[in-house]
């Protein structure tokens, strides 16, 4: 994602959804889901699971 900078960070556009994951050593972490009219975070640091 050019957005963060991060060559392990992929995106998903699911309907209107963002799906934000990370790929490292074989596994997939969802790591945000959002509706995709919504901003995403400066920092992905910044998210916080509800």
């Amino acid at each position: 994602m050019p957005e963060y900078n991060q060559l392990d960070l992929r995106e998903l556009i699911y309907q209107n959804y963002r799906i934000i994951y990370r790929v490292k050593r074989g596994c997939i972490a969802i790591v945000w889901i959002t509706h995709g009219a919504r901003l995403l975070p400066e920092d992905l640091e910044d998210i916080r699971p509800p």
